[in-house]
């Protein structure tokens, strides 16, 4: 009985800890919602000194990189800058005539592609790239687009 009874007890005193860090993390994601203004702010920032850096740069691999840092600013941020920036990248990457960024620039693509529901266009681009010219990281990207299509179309095809 006395077990019974500790168990109880420590059981109601589980919950009452769980229910006070839930309490926290719910406030904590309230204020975090209240900056929201403060967040968007400095990411369009950012996008302001990256542009600037893009209007000076005076080869095409800095403005390669600067496309691929809007692009990332862009990617979860609005969709049609962050295909435009995709598409510079790539480009750029074909005046460069250097395999390894044109194939990291299609993956960019094809992420953007996947996020508007593209999902044909996306495995289109997807398969036209040689994934054995990618850097280890751009391979990462690649296969990460490819799952995220297939699992993406899943759900789509499950919802209708």
């Amino acid at each position: 009985m006395r077990l019974l009874v500790v168990s109880i007890l420590f059981l109601c005193t589980g919950f009452v800890s769980f229910s006070e860090t839930s309490d926290s993390l719910l406030y904590e994601l309230d204020q975090t919602i209240t900056k929201q203004p403060e967040y968007v702010k400095q990411k369009w920032a950012r996008i302001g000194t990256l542009r600037k850096e893009l209007n000076s740069a005076t080869t095409q691999q800095q403005k390669f990189d600067i496309n691929s840092a809007l692009f990332e600013e862009f990617k979860s941020f609005i969709y049609d800058s962050a295909f435009a920036y995709s598409s510079k990248l790539l480009l750029t990457a074909y005046s460069l005539r250097n395999e390894s960024l044109i194939n990291a620039s299609k993956v960019k693509i094809s992420f953007t592609l996947l996020s508007a529901g593209m999902f044909k266009e996306a495995l289109d681009t997807l398969h036209s790239i040689d994934s054995a010219a990618l850097t280890r990281e751009a391979k990462i990207e690649f296969y990460s687009a490819y799952a995220r299509t297939y699992f993406d179309m899943g759900q789509y095809a499950q919802d209708q």
